[in-house]
């Protein structure tokens, strides 16, 4: 690109295409077939976050009972005996979910710019599979390691994570969906997808609890295999997506020559996929190399990139200060842990009703109304959200009542959108044949906000513990 980049720059240069005789082109992607192809993408995602948290009550409460009956083996029912509710094996607990978070992360954070690579030679749906397949491995592990916890350490639980190198785990599987989905639609209904997608995981969140409630009454086991269950689901329905790269081009790309990737010749079905496997190995050194210079010119050649990203990492980090809110409201309002659980499901509804229907009426009115550029249209939108966020976040911190403390929440909430926003205004930047590189640098700034957000939350907590509390 000759000159100075400007905001309405491409954050990496194009490359030569090449399209196959078999890859339908633009006009015969109609709006129907847009919409069954993202609703497929979406039925995806849902599966797997069902799973995912679905899954969490029931394995903490198995890992306390491990604990609890290791350090206490006179009890019988780990469950409703109230010595588990002690400090000592409380505190193995938190020890323990303190070192499973790490292990849990750090393979995506390794992979996820190598799987996007991949994703850009050989197609979204292989590396979807490869990483639902590396989920379903890792909890294979962890339910093996609880169900011979008489013989096989609890804290090699820790160890289980690493079976998301392997595909690289949920950053990677968010990071294809939104990959699949940013492919499938035009730039002008990209920024309402990703709304749409966005609240898709909310209402699994929504339905979630409640479900995982009535499961439990059943068991916690059965809880577990249920979500496990969810994931084979998953890698199942995984099966019938269609391979959306190149699908508003019509062209396959390929960063090591010219020719049509040997997988569209060949036939998409996972049999094929399996006997190109050798070839995508040892070629993916090479893909790699390629990309790496392709991310350092996307840092190099646009401040841009890196400004969006870095607001990535601190609108996560932001965020996810969520996860202390049970126990600071337990804490400063003298709640019950129910009460408290139940009053933060507002968050939730807010969250969905501002993706579903604030946020795409506001991006089509701007589009409408005031005429504004796809790229600028986000800007905006991304700058209000944003500085919601912050303002929610301080009326937070100084609300000294209850109601004050849910109406900050809920100027909190309404910032809700950022991270959507802003993934759809860096890939307005970005050339389509890079789209899996730049996802998934999206899911490692992402990652790497959650990472820092854990420690550096729970140490600020403590912190102003020992400062004590404002005067209500």
């Amino acid at each position: 690109m000759d000159g100075e980049p400007t905001e309405e720059s491409r954050l990496l240069p194009r490359h030569r295409y090449q399209a196959p005789s078999d890859l339908p082109g633009n006009p015969d992607h109609t709006t129907p077939w847009r919409l069954y192809a993202a609703a497929r993408c979406v039925a995806v995602l849902s599966l797997v976050q069902f799973a995912t948290v679905i899954s969490a009550t029931p394995t903490f409460e198995i890992m306390e009972g491990i604990i609890c009956h290791s350090m206490h083996p006179d009890i019988v029912d780990p469950r409703n005996d109230a010595a588990c509710k002690d400090t000592d094996v409380q505190s193995k607990l938190s020890l323990l979910q303190g070192w499973i978070m790490p292990f849990a992360l750090i393979p995506g954070l390794v992979t996820a710019v190598p799987y996007g690579a991949m994703a850009d030679k050989y197609g979204r749906r292989l590396v979807l599979r490869l990483a639902i397949s590396g989920m379903l491995i890792s909890q294979a592990i962890e339910m093996s390691i609880f169900w011979f916890s008489d013989v096989i350490p609890l804290d090699l639980i820790c160890l289980a994570g690493l079976a998301t190198l392997i595909g690289g785990g949920p950053m990677v599987i968010s990071a294809m969906i939104f990959a699949m989905i940013g492919d499938i639609c035009t730039p002008g209904q990209r920024t309402v997808a990703f709304f749409y997608l966005g609240s898709s995981v909310t209402v699994v969140e929504l339905i979630s609890g409640p479900l995982t409630y009535l499961l439990m009454n059943r068991g916690a086991w059965f809880c577990l295999f249920i979500g496990f269950a969810g994931l084979c689901l998953s890698l199942a329905s995984s099966l019938l997506l269609p391979e959306s790269r190149g699908a508003n081009t019509g062209a396959s790309y390929s960063p090591l020559n010219d020719e049509p990737d040997s997988g569209q010749q060949a036939g998409n079905g996972p049999w094929n996929y399996l006997a190109n496997l050798p070839k995508v190995i040892s070629n993916l050194p090479k893909v790699i190399a390629s990309y790496t210079i392709a991310a350092r010119n996307l840092v190099s050649r646009n401040t841009y990139s890196v400004l969006l990203l870095m607001g990535i990492v601190f609108s996560t980090l932001g965020q996810d200060v969520l996860i202390l809110l049970l126990q600071y409201m337990t804490k400063r309002f003298s709640m019950s842990w129910a009460d408290a659980a139940l009053l933060l499901t507002m968050k939730s509804a807010v969250a969905l009703g501002m993706t579903t229907i604030v946020l795409p009426l506001t991006s089509q009115l701007l589009l409408t109304k005031l005429s504004l550029s796809y790229t600028r249209k986000d800007l905006w939108m991304a700058r209000v959200s944003a500085s919601l966020l912050v303002l929610g976040a301080l009326c937070l911190a100084l609300a000294f009542t209850i109601r004050t403390f849910m109406l900050s929440l809920i100027i909190f909430t309404l910032g809700a959108g950022c991270n959507l926003v802003l993934r759809s205004l860096i890939t307005s930047y970005a050339a389509e044949d890079r789209a899996g590189l730049i996802y998934t640098a999206i899911s490692v700034s992402e990652g790497l906000g959650a990472l820092v957000a854990g420690p550096v939350m729970a140490s600020l907590f403590r912190l102003g513990l020992s400062w004590g509390v404002l005067p209500r």
